[in-house]
């Protein structure tokens, strides 16, 4: 007989099995799947290590004098050290664990068994695998999100919060959004509170101030903007590319099921977790790319309405009933994320070196190497400055949004 006990106990197991799956789901995807742009940020970060950042476009002959913006360099220059130590495996190890603790820190304590359910659906963000500078964000994003949570830990940890954004800010450009998430965090406080906190407007100002500090300093935040409203982007890049029209079923179902529960429960959510519900679900439907941070900060929040749900509907149904019932649940979209897991495993080996990239070229290259200048396709850039440095490309996918002034 499973005691209430027994069954927390179970459900606790599931809940770490989970995040061990989706570490070696991700590991196993990492060292499969090789990003088009994994070369470059190789290549640039041996680049950094062996001489400074630079800033102009290195790697092209198509643009060599445009001011580039590297705003993941220190993330560059980690990748290539890692590569130099581990390979593709040591570093797909690393961010497979650095998604692990993304989808970790969101979810406190008392919510781990309610999230099991929501961490599955969660677990789409595997249509971004690889070695991705991205999912460093997601990772900084996900303590913001967790500091942010809670009184106790806002009290105690927000003194750190200019200092984290100074490192983000020179490791990629998702910095910005967690600006956003910062100082609409403060703004809702302020108008529920009915006082402006000065000590939280000062942490707000100094974290917007320390992101300046970095190679490019203004011209960050400019190149950040000119990226995400870049039309090109959405219309060009699948990764930018609107999500709405092509979710994945676990995605599918993580919003439908979380959108229904926080109508239901709209009273019980403050309004800053409804507010940036909504305005990242805005920008996730309107690009692919915007999904995992949208699912992050969903995340804890779809948990707790669970939470809300057993107490109102569930609680008065037999315990053994419950647990069962959320075990065959359990299952049903565990299945669905192995499907999930089976096509992009699929997609991860199509883009595996043997089959995609251009090996035998590059090596008949190397040993006959051509005067000319090589026209190179935008999927293959990345790639050749990462194998054939001798020579500048083409094109690669730094540029899509690149304008010659």
């Amino acid at each position: 007989m499973f005691t209430i006990n027994k069954q927390q106990t179970v459900f606790r197991l599931i809940f770490y099995c989970l995040l061990i799956i989706v570490f070696f789901t991700f590991w196993l995807y990492g060292s499969l799947y090789i990003d088009p742009d994994l070369g470059w940020h190789i290549r640039m970060g041996q680049v950094i290590s062996q001489s400074k950042i630079p800033i102009s476009d290195p790697f092209s002959y198509s643009m060599p004098h445009y001011q580039y913006i590297d705003h993941e360099w220190l993330t560059d220059l980690l990748i290539a050290k890692g590569y130099h130590l581990a390979g593709t495996i040591g570093l797909a190890m690393i961010f497979a664990l650095f998604v692990v603790l993304s989808l970790y820190i969101v979810i406190p304590q008392e919510f781990q068994i309610a999230s099991i359910i929501p961490l599955t659906l969660a677990s789409s963000i595997l249509s971004f695998p690889g070695i991705r500078a991205e999912i460093v964000s997601w990772l900084f994003f996900a303590v913001l999100i967790r500091i942010l949570s809670n009184k106790e830990i806002f009290s105690k940890w927000k003194f750190i919060i200019p200092a984290m954004f100074m490192l983000w800010a020179n490791m990629h450009g998702g910095f910005a959004a967690g600006i956003g998430l910062f100082g609409g965090f403060i703004a809702f406080k302020t108008f529920s509170e009915k006082k402006l906190d000065v000590t939280n407007t000062i942490i707000l100002f100094l974290s917007i101030i320390l992101t300046l500090i970095n190679p490019y300093n203004l011209n960050l935040w400019k190149e950040i903007w000119i990226t995400f409203s870049s039309p090109t982007l959405r219309e060009f890049i699948d990764e930018w590319t609107p999500s709405y029209t092509h979710l994945f079923l676990d995605q599918s179902f993580f919003l439908i099921l979380s959108l229904i529960l926080l109508i239901r429960f709209w009273k019980k959510v403050n309004l800053f977790e409804i507010f940036f519900y909504f305005l990242l679900l805005y920008l996730a439907l309107f690009s692919k790319k915007q999904i995992p941070f949208w699912q992050l900060f969903a995340l804890p929040v779809f948990a707790y309405l669970i939470k809300l749900f057993y107490i109102k509907y569930l609680n008065k149904i037999k315990s053994l009933s419950a647990f069962w019932g959320y075990i065959i649940l359990i299952f049903v979209f565990v299945t669905i994320f192995a499907a999930h897991a089976k096509a992009t495993f699929k997609n991860a080996y199509s883009m595996n070196p043997s089959f995609f990239y251009p090996q035998n070229a590059i090596g008949y290259l190397k040993q006959n190497q051509p005067k000319g200048n090589i026209f190179s396709s935008y999927s293959w850039g990345g790639y050749l400055i990462w194998k054939y440095p001798q020579k500048k490309v083409f094109v690669d996918g730094r540029m899509p949004i690149w304008v010659e002034n």
